[in-house]
C-alpha cells in the first residue's frame, strides 16, 4: 500500500472506513449487490497509519499465490503473462498513479463459488502487486471475461484459505496487528537495500470473516523507497 508512511516506524497500515488519498485503494471500483454481474474487483477500504506498537508480524506472510498449479510471485510474476497463459481477458480503469489493471477468476470447493482476482496498479510496473479471494453468493452472475478455474486451482502459503476459522487463522498467521469487527488485518514490513539504495518492503494481508469463517482474503506486497 504505497500511501503509508513508511519514514515512522511506529505506524502501519490498518483497514479503516475513511476517506484517505491512497492510489491503491482509489482505484478500485464497487461490486455493489446491484451489479448484474461480477468482473470488477471489490470495492477497496482505505487504509491510514495508526500507532502500533509490537503488534507487526515477523516474517512475510503470503508473498506468492499458486493459481492452477502457476506460481504467481508478487511483485515479481507479469499480469500480462498470466493473462497469456490462461487466455484471460485483462480488466482496467483509471490513468497515471490511479490506475489499476486485473484479471477474473472463477471456481468452486465445498463451501460454494468464489472469485479471484490478480491485481497490478502503477506502482507495480506491470506485475502483480495484490490479489483478493473472496467466497461469492450462489446466486451471482459472472461476467464471461471470469475465466473458470477448476476444484482446488488457488494454493496460499501454509493452507491459508477460505472457509477458515478464527482460531485456524490465528494458528496459521498468528495474533493480527489490529482487528475491527470481522476484519483482521496482518502487516509485516522490514528494510531492505536494492542496489545500494534503502527500501521498504511492505505484506499486508486482509481477511474477513462471515458467521466466524473466512469469507474473503486479499493481499499486498509493496516495495518503495
Amino acid at each position: 500500500m504505497g500511501c503509508v508512511d513508511n519514514t515512522n516506524p511506529i505506524f502501519f497500515a490498518f483497514m479503516i472506513a475513511a476517506t484517505v488519498a491512497c492510489p491503491r485503494a482509489a482505484a478500485q471500483t464497487s461490486q455493489s449487490s446491484s451489479t448484474s454481474t461480477i468482473w470488477d474487483p471489490p470495492t477497496a477500504q482505505f487504509w491510514q497509519p495508526i500507532p502500533n506498537g509490537n503488534a507487526i508480524v515477523p516474517k512475510e506472510m503470503v508473498a506468492k499465490i499458486v493459481v492452477s498449479r502457476a506460481p504467481v510471485v508478487l511483485e515479481k510474476t507479469q499480469l500480462r503473462s498470466i493473462a497469456t497463459r490462461f487466455g484471460a481477458a485483462m480488466g482496467g480503469r483509471g490513468e497515471a498513479g490511479n490506475s489499476v489493471r486485473w484479471l477474473c477468476f472463477r471456481g468452486s470447493d465445498s463451501g460454494g463459488e468464489w472469485a479471484l482476482w490478480l491485481e497490478g496498479y502503477e506502482i507495480d510496473g506491470g506485475t502483480v502487486g495484490g490479489f483478493e479471494w473472496q467466497r461469492i453468493r450462489t446466486s451471482a452472475i459472472f461476467d464471461r471475461r471470469c475465466r473458470m478455474l477448476s476444484a482446488g486451482s488457488v494454493e496460499l502459503p501454509d493452507r491459508l484459505r477460505l472457509g477458515l476459522t478464527r482460531e485456524e487463522v490465528k494458528m496459521i498467521l498468528g495474533e493480527p496487528t489490529a482487528e475491527r469487527g470481522d476484519t483482521a488485518v496482518y502487516v509485516h514490513s522490514h528494510k531492505l537495500f536494492i542496489r545500494g539504495e534503502p527500501f521498504t518492503s511492505e505484506n499486508i494481508v486482509e481477511v474477513v470473516f462471515r458467521e466466524g469463517n473466512v469469507q474473503s482474503i486479499r493481499v499486498s506486497k509493496t516495495t518503495t523507497d
